[in-house]
């Protein structure tokens, strides 16, 4: 079965999204689980070649949790910017997939 995931979106978590068991063993209050992924492609037309790519920023709430089943509004925006530390990194990732030139690459 597929792992769900949340992409990222400006709209924040709430504690809802926090789905998994909590590791009482942790001294940490909650945890936020978020990845990237990405994808690459080349298409070529004649003489004409494209570079298509994907980056996404995920959330997963199955692996997420919180004790307490609900933490403090601070605490919750502590956790948003982990994941939204993930959407920069997706960012930075994009922007340098954009500007990669085709025709000054080495073969």
């Amino acid at each position: 079965m597929p792992e769900r995931k949340i992409s990222w979106t400006p709209a924040p978590l709430s504690w809802t999204n926090f789905e998994a068991e909590p590791d009482l063993s942790n001294p940490f209050h909650a945890n936020t689980s978020s990845g990237m992924s990405y994808s690459w492609s080349m298409k070529t037309l004649g003489a004409e070649t494209e570079f298509l790519y994907e980056v996404a920023a995920f959330f997963f709430p199955e692996k997420s949790w919180v004790k307490n089943g609900k933490g403090s509004a601070q605490l919750l925006v502590h956790e948003q910017l982990h994941f939204d530390i993930t959407e920069l990194h997706a960012r930075k990732l994009r922007r340098a997939m954009e500007a990669f030139d085709l025709k000054n690459r080495k073969t």
